[in-house]
């Protein structure tokens, strides 16, 4: 698994992608608040992830919502910086998701 990437999440209605971090034990996320990944962690507090752009396997991660806004701030600063965001005009209305490895 690459240190920032994209990998693809399983939500009710099918497959969906999304620009991702490495932190620690962490997979960093970000994305809207009202999001298909948020309500699938909402619903269960696990998502299931594959970082295979073709096949492979989705597996189960326990998940977290954070909306703190000095949070996602702090993420959404990182991933301008490390090049790898997918939102690029403001971090309102959006929040962190944060999987464990």
């Amino acid at each position: 698994m690459s240190e920032k990437g994209l990998l693809r999440f399983k939500h009710k209605n099918g497959q969906g992608l999304m620009n991702y971090l490495i932190e620690g034990e962490h997979i960093i996320t970000i994305t809207t608040k009202d999001s298909k990944k948020v309500s699938v962690i909402k619903d269960s507090r696990h998502i299931d992830l594959n970082f295979k752009k073709l096949g492979g396997t989705f597996t189960s991660h326990q998940a977290s919502i954070l909306a703190d806004e000095t949070e996602v701030k702090k993420y959404y600063d990182l991933m301008i910086a490390k090049k790898n965001a997918h939102f690029k005009k403001g971090h309102e209305n959006l929040v962190v998701l944060k999987m464990h490895r």
